[in-house]
C-alpha cells in the first residue's frame, strides 16, 4: 500500500496512478469527492451540501481506506474530519 517509484525520474505515485488522485462517489449523501495529492498529503473534499475543506497531513494509507469504506461519510466523519487539520476552501467547482 506504500506509495511507489514510477519511472527513472524517481517521481512518487498514488497507486502507480501518479501524483493526484481525484475519486467521486456516487452513493454518498455527504461526500461528491476527493482529490489528493499524495506528496504533500493533502486532501481536498467536496462535500454535495456544495462546502470544501481541504485537510493536511492525511496518510495514503487513511485515503484508500476512506475510497474503500462501506460508508464514505462515516469514515469522513469518523476518521478525517475529527483528526486532521482542515480550513475551508472556496473552490467547489474545481
Amino acid at each position: 500500500m506504500g506509495i511507489s517509484s514510477s519511472n527513472s525520474n524517481n517521481q512518487q505515485t498514488f497507486l502507480g496512478q501518479g501524483r493526484y488522485l481525484e475519486k467521486e462517489f456516487q452513493g454518498s449523501s455527504l461526500v461528491k469527492k476527493i482529490w489528493y495529492d499524495s506528496t504533500l498529503l493533502i486532501l481536498k473534499v467536496y462535500l454535495n451540501n456544495n462546502y470544501a475543506y481541504e485537510y493536511s497531513g492525511v496518510p495514503e494509507d487513511v485515503v484508500l481506506e476512506l475510497c474503500n469504506a462501506s460508508s464514505i461519510g462515516t469514515y469522513f466523519n469518523r476518521i478525517i474530519a475529527r483528526n486532521y487539520k482542515f480550513k475551508r476552501i472556496d473552490e467547489y467547482n474545481k
